[in-house]
């Protein structure tokens, strides 16, 4: 891709973060948003299950074929060659078969005019590499199309950001989607928080139950990092975790100083 597309860059991903089997790109392309900012890193982390060598984390187990950046001045990235069958769509069958796109944002925030324009060259060049043309909902489809198809974990993922996109590529409307209500979209968006909070929530209760022992203090440690682990993945609540993550911290902070003071008869 970045041998003939001027806003792409190639940076390989994690090489163990894929299937041996190689991608037939048959399926055409899964749509993706990261809900974040920057560059992903858990796309390139080595984070282990703690004895266990040999398995990612829930976190680090990510990675895809293709990522929109907003910032205009910013290439995009494709991390994989073509043949590479990368762990994001959720199971093997969409993994071996369709090129995964992630783009920078969060739900709510439809793709930037740049993140368009990287869109319809992946979409172009797919359709020279299968000699076809591409079908809307058919060999276009979003990651919780795609978790209902093949009967992954259900997803929220891509909120619908690629809607404008499909449009001008297509020159109509994307299909209708099957109609999801407030509280199923945030069911979904809980469980996904999940997967990247949770072992981030379960460490810092690790760190602070190591630190000190003042029940109160860690209990209000608790209390935060529930409220982050629990919280979804919009822009907003985003926010409010990292600042529940820093009282966290915080919490532990001062817990250490506290057991420090207590120790030592200092105040």
């Amino acid at each position: 891709m970045s041998a003939f597309s001027p806003i792409f860059v190639f940076r390989r991903g994690h090489p163990l973060k894929r299937y041996s089997q190689p991608n037939t790109g048959a399926g055409g392309l899964a749509l993706h948003s990261v809900e974040g900012y920057g560059l992903p890193e858990r796309f390139w982390s080595e984070e282990r299950v703690p004895g266990d060598p040999d398995r990612f984390t829930p976190y680090a187990a990510a990675s895809a074929k293709f990522l929109l950046r907003q910032d205009p001045n910013a290439y995009h990235l494709q991390m994989s060659e073509i043949s590479a069958s990368d762990w994001t769509s959720g199971g093997r069958e969409a993994n071996t078969t369709t090129w995964s796109i992630e783009a920078e944002g969060v739900a709510g925030e439809p793709l930037t005019q740049h993140q368009i324009d990287g869109f319809f060259v992946i979409a172009e060049a797919w359709q020279s590499f299968a000699g076809r043309a591409l079908e809307d909902g058919v060999t276009v489809r979003p990651h919780h199309q795609l978790a209902r198809e093949y009967g992954y974990d259900p997803t929220a993922c891509e909120s619908n950001r690629y809607a404008e996109a499909r449009r001008l590529f297509f020159g109509q409307p994307p299909p209708p989607e099957e109609p999801m209500n407030e509280d199923r979209i945030r069911e979904l968006a809980q469980q996904e928080a999940g997967v990247v909070f949770l072992p981030l929530m379960q460490q810092l209760i690790g760190i602070a139950e190591e630190t000190f022992t003042d029940d109160e203090a860690l209990d209000r440690v608790r209390a935060a990092l529930l409220v982050a682990a629990n919280t979804n993945r919009r822009m907003a609540t985003l926010e409010a975790a990292v600042a529940r993550i820093g009282e966290a911290f915080g919490a532990i902070a001062d817990g250490a100083v506290e057991a420090h003071a207590a120790a030592t008869g200092e105040s």
